[in-house]
């Protein structure tokens, strides 16, 4: 699926892969940068609209919790991450009589991701513009 063929189809408005993919990535730095200050003792918690639906899609994620940490003060750190329970839609990846590759597991995984992005990019046109947009 292409997110910005979708998102102009639906908006009337065209938009380019690269704004979805600056989009994101400003998503996912504004995410990780209020974690961070809410993981800060000291601070007082920050607010943000989309942190909820964010950390749902990247709570877990190594790239936000790394899976360990190593300092001079303390050595290596392993974090366990919690479960979390999910609340997307699970893509099944062995169908059939044959066992899905590597290669078409992580691409079933990427169309997932994409369909997340595009969920969570909606609502956040919707509450730019204001309304709600139409599905179709």
């Amino acid at each position: 699926m292409n997110i910005a063929a979708d998102l102009s189809k639906t908006l009337k408005y065209t938009i380019s892969a690269d704004q979805c993919d600056s989009k994101w990535k400003g998503l996912k730095k504004t995410y990780k940068k209020i974690k961070d200050l809410n993981n800060t003792t000291g601070n007082k918690p920050k607010k943000w609209e989309f942190y909820y639906v964010m950390d749902n899609l990247l709570g877990n994620k190594p790239e936000v919790i790394p899976q360990a940490v190593c300092s001079s003060s303390e050595g290596l750190i392993i974090n366990k991450v919690p479960e979390r329970a999910s609340t997307t839609k699970e893509i099944p990846i062995n169908k059939g009589k044959r066992k899905a590759s590597g290669v078409e597991f992580r691409h079933n995984e990427k169309m997932q991701k994409y369909d997340e992005f595009l969920h969570l990019f909606k609502l956040t046109v919707e509450h730019t513009i204001g309304r709600k947009v139409d599905e179709n």
